[in-house]
């Protein structure tokens, strides 16, 4: 008997993608799982260790750090989520109209982009939340004016590549409405590419999210959120470690998960993956 070939690269894609889903699940329910209420404040057992009763210690106002991480996990992750996921939306809605229409839509679009892509990133963001003012809507605004850039150009170059292909040809030829041809033939043509970005976009985000909380221009105290979390901990660290130590684990390990799926879709994804290893 012949024995069937094990696709790495899926089983790997398979690995990751369940790891985020725990994650996800475990932040979805933190109110059932987390052992301890995280705004309930007892100095009596502020800055505790590590122990069998609060798994990631306590913090100087004796809350479960382990608690804490767990809805913080929750804002910081889905918050991420519906940020890339609307920048995607209108991303991609901007790349594929520049590119399929070109002419003076795609430059009316292009030096939109240029204008944005002319400041750096986390400065744009820090700008827009000291106009609109701190909050985790504003917070979201200023994350997703710069975050919709990347995929617009992405899509755009995409489109390019694609709208000259004969089945475009064919299918204009046979009277089907713009709407039509954007919806069967280019996006899904060029959904791979966006997913595969939108993965690593995923753990940016999230970073630059906690970075901004971090700077107090998000969530506010008592709120549990990761980078409020570790800007709390800051004047702590050295005699509680445990309170910088555990949050920025957290970070770290959904950061490290969202690169590593990006590569295995990457590895599944692309056609020429399988006539390149042959």
């Amino acid at each position: 008997m012949m024995k069937r070939k094990v696709d790495f690269s899926k089983v790997l894609c398979g690995v990751f993608l369940l790891l985020l889903t725990v994650l996800l699940l475990l932040s979805l329910f933190a109110a059932e799982i987390a052992p301890h209420d995280p705004l309930k404040i007892q100095h009596d057992i502020a800055l505790l260790p590590p122990s069998a009763a609060f798994p990631f210690g306590t913090d100087d106002f004796g809350r479960c750090v382990f608690s804490r991480i767990l809805y913080g996990m929750r804002s910081s992750l889905f918050m991420s989520l519906l940020i890339v996921g609307i920048s995607l939306v209108i991303g991609t809605t901007a790349g594929i109209v520049s590119g399929y229409f070109g002419g003076w839509v795609d430059d009316c679009i292009m030096r939109i982009t240029d204008m944005f892509l002319a400041f750096p990133g986390m400065v744009f963001s820090i700008a827009v939340v000291g106009v609109l003012g701190v909050g985790w809507g504003n917070t979201a605004i200023a994350l997703i004016l710069p975050g919709w850039l990347i995929f617009a150009r992405l899509s755009r170059g995409l489109v390019l590549t694609v709208k000259e292909k004969e089945y475009l040809r064919s299918a204009k030829a046979a009277g089907l409405t713009t709407l039509q041809i954007m919806r069967r033939y280019i996006l899904p043509n060029i959904a791979q590419q966006l997913v595969i970005v939108a993965a690593i976009e995923i753990g940016s985000t999230l970073i630059s999210f906690c970075a901004l909380t971090y700077l107090g221009m998000g969530a506010q105290p008592p709120e549990p959120e990761l980078g409020l979390m570790l800007s709390e901990a800051k004047s702590k660290m050295q005699i509680a470690p445990w309170m910088m130590f555990f949050p920025c684990l957290t970070v770290f390990v959904i950061v490290i998960l969202f690169q590593l799926l990006s590569d295995a879709l990457r590895d599944v994804l692309d056609p020429s993956r399988a006539e390149g290893g042959q």
